[in-house]
């Protein structure tokens, strides 16, 4: 039986009365088009069943490239003006520097915007972005919530950075932090420790799905139970004086933290480390330590994943809000560092 030949973007263009040039950048939802002439194109490829080719997506990509021209669209970054007031942002510009590198690669440009200050928050987002030839959209997580930013969805291809919490639910890309916890466990078990415990705010929680929290809780549930979960420390706001007396009163070995002030305040009580006391960091790009043991979330692949997915997207003309969302993973792995120690094995109970 003869195979029926493949829908082409020409059949799409002579079906819609377009040149093919005018398909295809109508396919990519280019908004230098007017919005009737894109549906009515888009119309046709529906009709015609039309499946775009990814070699030629991709060797077009290639072609532009080297061409020195820029591929489809710009992309912007898209930032909480609220990080502004936190000193410490060494995580955003290794994930920045990640979206730059293949955005370059790509053709795209990366702009970096900020929600109130360059976008104005709700109101006239849309028009900023689109005088700037911004087609798609990296959401960066925020330090708090409300999530203040409405857009006209369907104009962007949209990626969501973290667990960030908005009305919608777009793609994503992010660090498995399930496998960071289970990860940092291991290590401790192996390294002897049976007392640990989990120290920062519940906020951090809150935006990870409570993932690092259910994978330490997960080991109370094991059959064969290889170390004691103490009751973890997770207050609102993290207070030195709250912390030492839960340190007093449930004794840990060792604590796992993605804050660098249990550190600090665990010298002022006098603990040494690793001596006294364990301390693993869930993040150790960022410390300012750079003898921690713990967790590369390796925040600049979580970058190049962000402009890859929207690069793809953007070849195939995805935009708006997914009907299904799907979720981009890097696998974080553990780092040997000099704030742990062998202990002596002790029995469980």
């Amino acid at each position: 039986m003869k195979r029926a030949t493949p829908c082409t973007l020409a059949d799409v263009a002579r079906h819609a009365g377009v040149a093919i040039s005018t398909a295809s950048i109508a396919l990519r939802n280019d908004l230098r088009l007017p919005i009737e002439t894109r549906q009515r194109i888009k119309k046709a490829a529906r009709q015609l069943k039309y499946r775009p080719d990814p070699v030629l997506a991709a060797l077009v990509t290639r072609r532009l490239h080297r061409s020195g021209r820029q591929s489809f669209a710009n992309v912007a970054a898209v930032i909480d003006d609220r990080w502004r007031q936190i000193a410490r942002r060494e995580w955003m510009e290794k994930f920045l520097n990640g979206m730059r590198r293949i955005c370059g690669e790509l053709g795209y440009h990366l702009d970096e915007l900020y929600m109130q200050s360059d976008l104005g928050g709700s109101h006239g987002a849309n028009r900023v972005l689109h005088t700037r030839g911004i087609r798609g959209l990296a959401l960066l997580p925020m330090p708090a919530h409300p999530f203040d930013l409405t857009l006209d969805w369907n104009e962007f291809a949209v990626v969501a950075v973290g667990n960030l919490q908005t009305p919608h639910r777009f793609h994503r890309v992010g660090s498995d932090a399930f496998a960071s916890m289970q990860i940092a466990c291991d290590q401790l078990v192996a390294h002897g420790y049976r007392r640990i415990g989990l120290v920062h705010t519940l906020e951090i929680e809150r935006r990870l799905r409570y993932e690092w929290l259910g994978a330490m809780a997960k080991e109370a549930y094991l059959e064969d139970k290889r170390f004691e979960v103490i009751p973890p420390h997770l207050p609102e706001v993290l207070e030195e004086k709250a912390f030492r007396r839960w340190v007093e009163k449930y004794r840990p070995e060792a604590l796992i933290s993605n804050d660098d002030r249990p550190y600090h305040w665990l010298a002022a009580i006098g603990a040494r480390i690793p001596r006294d006391m364990g301390y693993v960091s869930l993040n150790r790009e960022v410390t300012p330590r750079p003898d921690t043991s713990g967790i590369a979330q390796h925040l600049d692949i979580m970058g190049e994943n962000a402009a890859e997915l929207l690069h793809t997207m953007l070849s195939r003309g995805e935009t708006g809000i997914p009907r299904h969302a799907k979720e981009v993973l890097v696998y974080p792995h553990w780092v040997d560092g000099k704030t742990i120690r062998r202990q002596k094995s002790v029995a469980m109970p």
